[in-house]
């Protein structure tokens, strides 16, 4: 493997001769958001991400915050089944 100069290389890596770090990482995981994922879910399985809606908007509140859209495309589903909220842009303080 060739080193790149620091030129070619942008500051959050490292490259030394047995490693290559990197000091910033983003990973994402694959979530499908809620209003696509119930058109295919079972009853029980809409019902449970319905719950996982109203626990992150119940939650959301608790901290303070709330959406200034509240739909359901606002809101995702992992591979786990976890609900998880997508638009941290469009929060409101509301303490």
């Amino acid at each position: 493997m060739t080193n790149p100069s620091k030129e070619e290389r942008p500051e959050d890596v490292v490259i030394t001769s047995d490693h290559i770090v990197f000091k910033r990482l983003f990973a994402s995981r694959r979530v499908v958001p809620v209003d696509e994922y119930i058109r295919t879910a079972s009853k029980e399985e809409v019902q449970q991400v319905l719950l996982g809606v109203g626990w992150n908007i119940k939650h959301l509140a608790t901290m303070g915050l709330l959406s200034s859209s509240l739909g359901l495309e606002q809101f995702g589903v992992t591979t786990w089944r976890r609900v998880v909220y997508l638009s941290t842009a469009s929060l409101i303080d509301i303490r």
